[in-house]
């Protein structure tokens, strides 16, 4: 027999979220905002472009990196409001 999949809605939002400011992105699965700080984001994991790690050697970003933070500054450009 087949194993059914079960799909489920996502909860709706609780009280605890609160809403915030994009003050920059950092790279593409990483921002920072005006109350909270550095927010890494849920479900993305995109290639590193700025880690310690790379600083320390003077490695370049990983492939498409930069391609992946262009792409977050796009979608949450500075002032952008984010539910949290």
């Amino acid at each position: 027999s087949n194993p059914s999949l079960a799909l489920t809605t996502p909860p709706p939002p609780s009280s605890s979220t609160t809403n915030d400011v994009v003050e920059r992105v950092v790279d593409g699965d990483t921002i920072i905002t005006t109350s909270l700080g550095r927010i890494r984001l849920i479900g993305m994991n995109t290639p590193e472009t700025v880690s310690a790690a790379q600083r320390e050697r003077g490695s370049p970003p990983d492939c498409f990196g930069p391609e992946a933070s262009a792409y977050t500054k796009k979608l949450l450009p500075k002032g952008t409001t984010v539910t949290i």
